[in-house]
């Protein structure tokens, strides 16, 4: 694309956070995964391998990812995962999630998702993963047959995880 790597602005962002007293970093951002190897400023938690903490706990032959952007041009989830990734159609997966972005929370994107959802349930996948914290906002389990993890709720339940480690000094 020809855009600079976000990488340098990130680790900027790690060392001015943890110059302010962070000790655990996370980043809400499943494609800014891609360069999430610049951060090294302190104890940094994974979304990616977070959401497939999660999802093999369900002991998968095959994972489902609805994601767009990075996360799928640089396969996050594939590279991370022991068991085969399938990814859902960038297509129609970005178009539901510019739709999101825009505020729309309606049926249209909803259906568009889990019909994604199905697809990949139907080729193979045994839990499907929420890799674009939009998806959430209008996919539930209620509309996926398989299990479905939402990687946002992975990162959060996986850095509450890692703040209480006893060798961490929480206020």
């Amino acid at each position: 694309t020809g855009a600079a790597s976000p990488g340098p602005a990130l680790a900027a962002m790690a060392a001015g956070l943890t110059a302010q007293g962070a000790q655990i970093l996370a980043m809400p951002c499943n494609a800014a995964h891609g360069w999430a190897d610049a951060i090294t400023a302190a104890p940094f938690v994974s979304m990616i391998d977070a959401a497939i903490a999660e999802a093999l706990a369900h002991k998968p032959r095959c994972i489902g990812v609805l994601g767009v952007g990075a996360t799928l041009a640089l396969d996050l989830y594939g590279r991370a995962s022991p068991v085969p990734v399938l990814a859902g159609n960038l297509a129609v997966v970005q178009a539901a999630v510019n739709a999101i972005k825009a505020g729309d929370r309606s049926a249209a994107p909803r259906a568009a998702l889990a019909g994604e959802a199905a697809r990949l349930a139907a080729a193979g996948a045994d839990v499907v993963i929420a890799a674009c914290t939009e998806v959430p906002l209008v996919l539930g389990q209620a509309d996926v047959a398989v299990p479905l993890i939402d990687s946002t709720a992975a990162l959060a339940r996986a850095t509450l995880a890692a703040a209480r480690l006893p060798d961490r000094v929480n206020p």
